[in-house]
């Protein structure tokens, strides 16, 4: 299968998706031989051509939104290319890019806190720009916060404790 065949069946199947601002920014053929500890690719991967055939387990795709979209709507994967989800940094709200100091005086953004503010404070926005008048306040923290808000609360955790063990 090319890459040019599984952007197209991609925008067929999501078709919804690309009526909400969704976008495909290419499929990249990862660089497994710089991979850490941690399975995270290192480095810049390598662009693939609309022609060229993929491996699907060596490559991934990826997708780019505005801030506020329903990224449970999103797959991890497509036919065995993993989906890279990313947010337009333009349509990022301020108050979620706003730098605080955990209490062990770490920088940080993007916190879960940050995401729960902005929901409660944001709520008709969110509900009005999915389009779902009845969305409640958890469906919109993962809706906005990449599927599953208790996931990311979790990582966010964990990367947190890391931080100061290090």
């Amino acid at each position: 299968m090319t890459a040019n065949e599984v952007i197209a069946a991609f925008e067929q199947q999501h078709a919804q998706l690309f009526e909400k601002g969704l976008f495909i920014t290419g499929i990249y053929q990862d660089a497994d031989d710089n991979q850490s500890k941690d399975g995270l690719s290192i480095g810049i991967a390598h662009s693939l051509e609309p022609d060229d055939e993929i491996k699907p387990e060596c490559c991934h795709m990826s997708v780019m939104h505005p801030f506020i979209f329903d990224n449970r709507k999103i797959p991890e994967s497509f036919i065995g290319v993993r989906v890279m989800n990313i947010v337009q940094a333009d349509t990022i709200p301020p108050e979620i890019e706003e730098i605080v100091y955990d209490p062990a005086g770490f920088e940080d953004w993007h916190t879960p806190g940050q995401y729960e503010r902005y929901v409660r404070e944001n709520m008709i926005e969110i509900r009005s720009a999915l389009k779902q008048p009845d969305l409640t306040y958890e469906e919109a923290l993962d809706a906005i916060c990449f599927g599953d808000f208790a996931k990311y609360k979790q990582e966010h955790e964990e990367r947190r404790l890391k931080r100061l063990l290090s």
